[in-house]
């Protein structure tokens, strides 16, 4: 069977950069479709096999590698410490900041690290009290899932994608350069991604307190 196109159907690139949602929901109107826009959402059940629930905070330290790593926030350690039940998930790679330096994570950290599918880690993002991680494709499925979500940005914009579910709370520092990623990637801060680095650890932990999904942690 042949599709064809209706001539000049395509976005203009520019919408891509604005909006990416849209950007790919304009193919769905030349289609036809009318809908309202939507939120993402995966039907994944909370797994039972493990003793993630309600009570931990899932953590996903890491994105995609290259220079994509300077979208990693670098104090996953320092938030693990102030909460009883933590969970990290995602590959041995995630575990890296920007510059190499590696992640160290205290005993009571449980570690699901090059453990699970993509699937098995959704399920557990699913089982989860609450989830914080970076723009990184694992934030983008707590997100579907439901789960609680602190998403944090620094040089990569959050509005160019679109309307996220009522369950996430982007959080960025607000530096006047950010974002930069699409203009002087990283040229203001000389690379030192300071919109980043001057997110403090009690903003994040006080925001996952304001959400009402710890009573106990060892901040308060």
């Amino acid at each position: 069977m042949r599709i064809a196109l209706v001539p000049n159907s395509r976005p203009s690139d520019g919408l891509f950069y604005e909006n990416e949602q849209a950007f790919y929901l304009s193919f769905a109107r030349t289609l036809g479709w009318d809908g309202a826009i939507p939120c993402a959402t995966l039907p994944i059940a909370p797994t039972k096999r493990t003793d993630v629930t309600e009570c931990t905070l899932v953590l996903a330290p890491g994105c995609k590698t290259g220079e994509m790593s300077a979208k990693r926030w670098p104090y996953y350690s320092e938030l693990s410490e102030m909460f009883d039940e933590v969970a990290v998930v995602g590959t041995s790679d995630d575990l890296r900041l920007d510059d190499g330096r590696p992640m160290q994570f205290g005993p009571g950290v449980k570690s699901f690290v090059d453990q699970l599918t993509l699937r098995e880690t959704a399920e557990v993002i699913a089982a989860a009290g609450a989830f914080v991680g970076n723009d990184s494709g694992l934030s983008h499925i707590a997100a579907a899932v439901g789960t609680p979500t602190v998403m944090i940005f620094g040089p990569t914009p959050d509005r160019t994608l679109g309307r996220f579910p009522p369950n996430v709370r982007v959080l960025r520092r607000g530096a006047s350069c950010e974002p930069c990623w699409f203009g002087s990637r990283l040229r203001d801060c000389a690379g030192r991604i300071d919109c980043l680095a001057q997110v403090p650890v009690k903003t994040v932990a006080g925001l996952l307190g304001e959400l009402g999904l710890f009573k106990r942690t060892r901040w308060i």
